[in-house]
């Protein structure tokens, strides 16, 4: 179990400026004002020093990162979207790609979706 203490979090219709975040195992399991989810004992917790916390992006449409792109360096890629807030990406590869190239990017990218980025 890890808190997130400390933070404004960000939702739909406004913001909570003094929230607090519950996960386990990487599943937000409450989240609200701090007054009103209590930290279970024996937690970790993680002061956020009043940074924000928000749901993760989705990206539709993306090539690559600055330097590659989606099927020469996936997990790359994934890294340097995650790194900017997104959660869930679509990787698109060039329509002037051969069809053999294009079916080597797919091969490729199917693969890389199993390392779990």
């Amino acid at each position: 179990m890890t808190a997130i203490t400390n933070t404004k979090i960000i939702l739909e219709d406004g913001i909570i400026w003094d929230g607090r975040v519950l996960t386990d195992g990487g599943v937000i399991t409450a989240a609200g004002r701090a007054c009103d989810v209590d930290i279970p004992a024996g937690a970790d917790v993680i002061d956020a020093h009043r940074l924000y916390t928000a749901p993760g992006l989705i990206d539709i449409h993306d090539h690559g990162s600055d330097e590659k792109l989606f099927h020469e360096d996936p997990d790359g890629c994934c890294r340097r979207l995650l790194e900017h807030g997104v959660t869930r990406v679509l990787p698109t590869l060039y329509c002037d790609m051969t069809v053999g190239a294009m079916m080597k990017a797919a091969s490729a990218l199917k693969e890389a979706s199993k390392s779990g980025y």
